[in-house]
């Protein structure tokens, strides 16, 4: 009986996380004739990684091989983030830039002192670009440095980069 009520409460937990708004957001592809879609991201700091994964193999005790895949931050890109003049604004020859930065050995990146609305983040990344629509709140230094959350922006993604708001 405790172990059915226990099951169950986890079930509604899992349900009820599983409604949250973790954004697996879309990209512009600002095509004539359609508007931009603009993802949704509380603040401009975070991670540019790429989606292929690091893999490494390991070997157990048993003498079995085990491969475990982690996240494979893009160091070393640069990051130029952009005004969007409105919400079907397409980037970036007339927008203004606002900053330009360089991620971090963990992919890192951060833009302060900025109101909110609309910005493009252009990533130059070894193979490409990618332009990516953000729309966003005004810069709070304590959003941004939270532990429980974490942006990631796949900027390697196929066919258009993609971004995760993730509550850890």
């Amino acid at each position: 009986m405790i172990k059915q009520t226990y099951c169950l409460r986890a079930a509604s937990v899992i349900a009820a996380l599983m409604a949250l708004p973790m954004t697996s957001a879309r990209i512009a592809h600002a095509r004539e004739g359609e508007g931009v879609q603009w993802n949704q991201m509380d603040q401009l700091c975070g991670s540019i990684v790429s989606v292929v994964p690091i893999k490494k193999v390991i070997r157990r005790p048993n003498g079995k091989s085990e491969t475990l895949l982690y996240e494979n931050p893009m160091k070393g890109v640069t990051v130029t983030l952009y005004k969007a003049e409105g919400e079907n604004a397409v980037c970036c020859s007339v927008a203004t830039k606002l900053g330009e930065i360089v991620t971090d050995h963990n992919g890192r990146f951060r833009f302060a002192d900025y109101a909110g609305g609309y910005y493009w983040l252009a990533v130059q990344f070894k193979g490409g670009e990618a332009r990516v629509p953000i729309k966003t709140n005004k810069y709070e230094k304590r959003a941004c440095e939270a532990p429980n959350m974490d942006r990631v922006i796949f900027a390697d993604a196929s066919p258009k980069p993609k971004v995760e708001v993730r509550i850890i």
